[in-house]
């Protein structure tokens, strides 16, 4: 089956490009974008959209939030993480599809701040965060305070430009330029961890800051533990990935006749060379041939079809379509029932070596009668397309064989 990434051609939509919108330049006016009319919106595919995890597409994911995608990933530990360090800078309210022109300054900063959190830490980066809490409600400000100390107790050095009280009372250390701005500022008014710096009268900042402090109320941090850390994501991680897939569907479970006979390539991952009209036409035959006694085709094995009659412990056809030049055919008869010469003989298949116009070989017959363990025969038949089995001798074997099967195995 053809692999195609989602975010270039092949997947995305041509038209819109995968935005989902297109922009209409006004000129002198500002450019107006309305929405794609060949995905209406969707941003996909067909094809892609078609492909589904808990149900929701990838066009359904990139509308949810980050709270949300976060309940639908909770399983999958690598996805899980990025979107908790997301949520943990106070960005679990954004889209995930939200185009990044959208985002406001502060929220650029924290996807960023987001971007490193998830990379290998090294314990060695200078960060410079410019009014990171613009925007953000009391809650979302003592998450981004966690995250801005997780950092620092992982060895990094963090700078913020910041005038939010709750952070500077935060601070390591404050850095008050001043006293005024523009012309009547730049220059250090005072330095020194929160409580010097609300003790400078000549601070604008620390007059602001001493209430603050003196209401408190004053409770110890918990310092940062990237191995306890690390251990709860492994446990998350194993317990996430056991239950990965419970509830997902493989395509030969959805649609088993498509899978096996439009999107099956052989065992090797080659694109499969035997007609499917063959095995469409077989198993036609065989249903006409058990007059109502077989049960409908089982089309949900990834690397077989079978058919077996109604209340029959074992198949009767089962057919294997991993082959990229020939589909395997294996009948269920009883022992003694055919002689696989004569058979050969009666269908006149031609050996690979005969067939000039498959890019292929072998000298071999194409028909063979295996002994099974379970006292019967299997007679395997390999077939490259419809027309080489669409005669009257290939259809008695069919009917015999069917006969004997109802005669002899179903008891």
């Amino acid at each position: 089956m053809e692999v195609r990434r989602i975010s270039v051609p092949g997947g995305r939509c041509e038209k819109c490009e995968g935005n989902g919108q297109l922009k209409i330049e006004m000129h002198f006016l500002p450019d107006v974008w309305v929405e794609c009319e060949t995905c209406r919106g969707r941003r996909y595919t067909p094809d892609v959209l078609d492909v589904k995890f808990k149900n929701r597409s990838i066009a359904d994911v990139l509308e949810m939030s980050v709270a949300e995608a976060l309940e639908l990933f909770d399983n999958v530990p690598k996805v899980r993480r990025m979107l908790q360090t997301l949520a943990d800078v106070g960005l679990d309210y954004i889209q995930l599809g939200q185009p990044a022109p959208t985002l406001s300054g502060g929220e650029a900063q924290r996807v960023k701040l987001a971007a490193e959190l998830g990379k290998p830490d090294t314990g060695r980066t200078l960060y410079v965060l410019d009014e990171p809490t613009t925007g953000l409600h009391f809650d979302d400000v003592n998450k981004l305070l966690e995250v801005l100390h997780r950092l620092v107790d992982l060895g990094n050095s963090v700078v913020v430009i910041e005038h939010n009280l709750d952070v500077l009372k935060s601070a390591d250390w404050i850095i008050d330029l001043g006293p005024e701005a523009g012309e009547g500022g730049g220059r250090i008014v005072v330095a020194g961890a929160p409580e010097h710096v609300a003790a400078c009268d000549a601070s604008h900042t620390g007059v602001a800051l001493r209430p603050v402090l003196e209401a408190g109320p004053r409770e110890p941090r918990q310092r940062y533990d990237p191995t306890a850390h690390a251990e709860r994501e492994l446990a998350v991680a194993k317990a996430g990935f056991g239950r990965i897939g419970n509830d997902t569907r493989m395509p030969w479970q959805v649609d088993g006749r498509r899978w096996h006979l439009v999107q099956r390539d052989d065992r090797a991952g080659r694109p499969r060379r035997w007609e499917p009209a063959a095995l469409e036409y077989v198993e036609q035959l065989v249903q006409k041939a058990g007059k109502g006694r077989f049960e409908p085709t089982n089309w949900s094995n990834r690397a077989s079809v079978e058919i077996t009659a109604r209340g029959a412990p074992t198949w009767f056809l089962h057919a294997l379509t991993g082959g990229e030049w020939l589909l395997e055919l294996y009948f269920r008869t009883p022992r003694g029932a055919f002689d696989w010469r004569k058979l050969d003989g009666e269908l006149g298949l031609k050996t690979l070596d005969e067939r000039d116009d498959l890019e292929t070989y072998g000298d071999w017959a194409r028909v063979d009668v295996r002994k099974r363990r379970d006292g019967f025969d299997a007679v395997v038949i390999y077939v490259h397309d419809r027309r080489e089995i669409d005669t009257p001798a290939f259809r008695r074997f069919i009917r015999k064989a069917a006969s004997l099967y109802f005669k002899d195995v179903v008891r």
